[in-house]
């Protein structure tokens, strides 16, 4: 019987540089993702304080940027992301 295997990098393990900011940037927009940043700052600054976990930080700055996006349109973006800008960050 034949497997696949799927491979997911987000921390810059096997890419060039940490693939989920490439994504969110090529997503939402630079200026998108630093206003979403800059509207979680304080809980970026309880993470670099080390009074909240990274991981939480993270979901709530994608929750942010994904809330009201169409599944439809996120798949799209991401396909194209994989496909075509993914190959050159590893």
């Amino acid at each position: 019987m034949r497997q696949n295997l799927a491979l997911f990098d987000f921390d810059g393990t096997i890419s060039k540089k940490d693939t989920t900011l490439e994504f969110l940037k090529f997503y939402s927009g630079k200026y998108k993702l630093y206003s979403a940043f800059f509207l979680h700052i304080h809980w970026l600054l309880w993470m670099y304080m080390g009074f909240i976990e990274r991981e939480t930080v993270k979901e709530k700055i994608w929750i942010h940027l994904f809330k009201n996006a169409p599944i439809k349109d996120f798949e799209e973006k991401a396909r194209y992301f994989s496909m075509q800008i993914l190959p050159s960050l590893l």
